[in-house]
């Protein structure tokens, strides 16, 4: 009886730092073992309103006429997010309802509105250019004529319907989300919020 005492006690003995070495290990197979599968644990369910480009696409500006004068230069999406509708001249009642929307967008963000900014490019020349200057007097307005500008203008349509998206441009001038012209604004605002919180630019 007491040899068994002993035995137990001894085996106590071991296992007290076996189990040590186990708690301490722990969080470090935990942490592994996420490492390795958080792709497949990780939710479908995410917090933006839009829709995400995986990967993000560089969109490559092009020196297009712009609207009162001017092009659009070449590095027009650094150091900012921009806010970008694509469209047709005659602008119908969908492209006024997106420019609306942008503009009303940026003023929702308020002290951090000078850090969006916002592009039209219209396929052609615009049938009210006095107009459309009158209501968006912030908004750059690029002419995509000429081979040039279909290129540009292909890489926001890439086989949608023009005129049925708005496009957002992260700072280094990455094409990261999508939005339809029938989305809830206040979302798209939420989004913007968000990432303005977390950006580098203040």
């Amino acid at each position: 009886m007491l040899w068994n005492m002993k035995l137990t006690n001894k085996a106590q003995r071991r296992l007290i730092p076996l189990l040590i070495l186990a708690i301490g290990l722990a969080p470090l197979v935990a942490a592994v073992v996420w490492y390795f599968n958080v792709d497949v644990w990780r939710p479908d369910v995410t917090v933006n309103h839009g829709r995400l480009i995986k990967p993000p696409r560089v969109v490559h500006a092009a020196p297009l006429p712009l609207l009162g004068g001017g092009t659009l230069s070449t590095d027009w999406f650094q150091h900012q997010w921009s806010l970008v509708y694509a469209g047709s001249p005659d602008c119908p009642a969908r492209c006024k309802k997106a420019l609306y929307m942008t503009r009303q967008i940026r003023l929702a963000l308020g002290a951090k509105m000078n850090q969006v900014q916002r592009l039209f490019i219209v396929a052609g020349r615009p049938a009210q250019p006095a107009a459309l200057r009158g209501a968006h007097p912030d908004l750059a307005v690029a002419d995509a004529v000429g081979e040039a500008g279909r290129a540009f203008l292909a890489q926001f349509t890439h086989g949608a319907e023009l005129g049925e998206r708005i496009f957002l441009v992260d700072p280094r001038g990455r094409l990261m989300m999508v939005y339809r012209v029938n989305d809830d604004p206040n979302g798209i605002v939420a989004d913007l919020k968000r990432l303005l919180k977390y950006s580098r630019l203040g």
